[in-house]
């Protein structure tokens, strides 16, 4: 079988992408540089200098996330190759396994997306219409109902702040006292806190699908030729003859060169291979041009989107909750919506779709820039985004919410005593 695929490539075909390759685990496609623990360390970088691609990086070998967007992933770059060259084998298998996986994909998003929209509809909205009556009430009675004291904004009226009377505050209806008193803008703290909380964890949604797309577009490399596949994987187990090792690279869209430096360190890697129990793990070192923009254009980013609306969405409606315990239901029951990913992967996925996506691993190479750089890249970066949470807090707040626009923060101060007296144990 290897020497009539050696003697004739596949021609290409139209729909066709994805092949497996038997190769040992720490070959890369164009990633190319010298495996762990090698004897020869200036023996197995020569050819790699020869191509001219970067001695100073990083093997990294990673899992694929346990969720549906993994799954969906690993089941685009393994199973839409077979179904589109019509492999009679494994056709209707891989393509049901591709079905249930996009399909599962698009439910859970579809999902996320509709309830999504009925909370901004039912939930959201009729939130933010009572809080902004409440709020233009309040605005009337202690600026002492003179229209002369008030301005409109947006069709509500707010208060000029050289004409408030916080001793008007006495006068209001308890009732009244207590229910804005117990809006989330008097205790501004309490409030960006809960906001921070809730933007952190869809910070880390995002963060986590910017980090597939460094790993799946930037860091697996891309055959230099045009090559008919959509991923380049390979058993970590497998043993291959040179020629044939070379010739397989080479149809990978590899050059001579590139390919000789792969077969230089397969050697070495076969002894430390066999240590490990690795049979069934498959190694996903390669993509294509096709294949990165299939994997951003119908996992990454719809995720991304899906993120960013349940940020603003969860931001507006915490800011027009009526009520600090609601306020803090509110933030988990947001917090549902980000796990529903996790929900549908457990129940809709079988048994062994889950093991055999805990056995595919991404291996990548990532360039160095010397070992201060990477740790400070390692160490200060995370740190970027709790930073990037607290400005888009503050920044949503005090200049992008449109739950009471114009607010005049002037609730908190006459509503210390009453919140001291009422929620004081």
């Amino acid at each position: 079988r290897l020497a009539r695929q050696t003697a004739s490539p596949p021609a290409p075909s139209a729909g066709g992408w994805i092949q497996r390759c038997e190769m040992p685990k720490s070959l890369l496609t164009p990633g190319l540089v010298a495996a762990e623990d090698s004897d020869s360390e200036e023996s197995n970088l020569a050819p790699l200098a020869e191509t001219g691609l970067p001695v100073e990086s990083e093997d990294q070998e990673t899992e694929v996330d346990q969720d549906v967007y993994g799954f969906a992933i690993t089941s685009l770059l393994r199973d839409a190759h077979p179904v589109a060259v019509g492999d009679k084998g494994t056709k209707w298998l891989r393509f049901s396994r591709l079905l249930l996986s996009m399909g599962t994909l698009f439910c859970s998003i579809g999902v996320q997306f509709s309830i999504l929209c009925c909370t901004k509809l039912f939930v959201a909205s009729k939130a933010a219409h009572d809080i902004k009556q409440a709020y233009n009430e309040f605005e009337i009675h202690m600026y002492g109902d003179d229209p002369d004291h008030m301005e409109v904004t947006n069709g509500h009226a707010r208060g000029k702040r050289e004409f408030f009377q916080p001793e008007l505050f006495e006068s209001m209806e308890p009732d009244r006292q207590v229910a804005i008193c117990s809006m989330s803008f008097s205790e501004p703290f309490f409030l960006m806190l809960v906001l921070f909380i809730w933007t952190v964890t869809c910070l880390s949604e995002i963060k986590r699908a910017c980090e597939i797309f460094a790993l799946m577009v930037i860091y697996l490399p891309t055959p230099v030729q045009r090559c008919h596949q959509l991923a380049v994987m390979m058993r970590p187990d497998a043993e291959d003859e040179e020629e044939r090792a070379v010739l397989r690279f080479q149809r990978h869209g590899f050059d001579p060169l590139q390919a000789r430096g792969l077969w230089s360190i397969i050697a070495e890697q076969k002894s430390w291979n066999k240590k490990l129990d690795r049979e069934k793990v498959v190694l996903i070192c390669g993509l294509t041009c096709c294949s990165k923009v299939l994997v951003t254009g119908l996992v990454l980013l719809p995720r991304l989107l899906l993120t960013i609306c349940l940020l603003w969405l969860g931001c507006r409606w915490i800011l027009a909750t009526m009520n600090f315990e609601e306020m803090l239901l509110n933030a988990v029951a947001l917090q549902f919506l980000v796990n529903l990913k996790d929900l549908f992967y457990h129940v809709c996925v079988s048994a062994r779709g889950k093991a055999d996506l805990r056995m595919v691993r991404v291996r990548y190479r990532r360039p160095s820039v010397g070992p201060g750089a990477w740790t400070c890249c390692i160490f200060v970066f995370p740190f970027a985004w709790a930073l990037a949470a607290l400005v888009w807090v503050l920044v949503y707040v005090f200049f992008l919410q449109r739950v009471l626009p114009g607010f005049r923060w002037d609730i908190h101060d006459v509503c210390e005593d009453l919140i001291r007296e009422d929620y004081s144990g």
